[in-house]
């Protein structure tokens, strides 16, 4: 089964390649808007493209997108973030050797899932309390699929 996703490309004007911030969101339920963020601004301001990513899974984007990530964390949500990073390193002039990941809680989850499986794309990652000793939060974690 197949459900698409969404994702936000913010970049400073002009064509000349530009490194680029791919930034899966916290929760998994949650979701990136299309509203002013000061922390992407920045990111902008600083010469850096963005890419906010609501993969599979994220709210906004009716029950189906939601129920399809339970039993599938790890792996829809992983394949949406890398496609979405393809589709816009094809679209947008992107230096390819100045990736950057940036992640916090299930985005953090994320973004060393993204490191570890794709080793030779990403530069740089940034990962704020990940969720990555499954084991030690078998007991204690409120997420049912953890």
């Amino acid at each position: 089964m197949s459900h698409s996703f969404t994702a936000i490309y913010l970049a400073p004007e002009g064509n000349k390649k530009l490194p680029l911030v791919v930034w899966p969101h916290g929760g998994p339920h949650t979701n990136f808007v299309n509203a002013f963020a000061i922390e992407t601004a920045l990111f902008n301001l600083l010469g850096f493209a963005v890419l906010q990513i609501n993969y599979r899974g994220s709210t906004g984007a009716g029950q189906a997108s939601l129920s399809c990530l339970p039993k599938h964390v790890g792996d829809y949500d992983v394949k949406d973030c890398k496609y979405a990073t393809d589709e816009v390193l094809k679209r947008f002039p992107i230096d390819p050797k100045k990736l950057c990941l940036m992640g916090g809680s299930h985005g953090g989850f994320l973004v060393t899932h993204l490191s570890g499986q794709y080793p030779d794309v990403y530069s740089v990652v940034v990962s704020r309390n990940p969720v990555i000793d499954v084991a030690s939060m078998f007991n204690s974690t409120d997420i049912a699929d953890w």
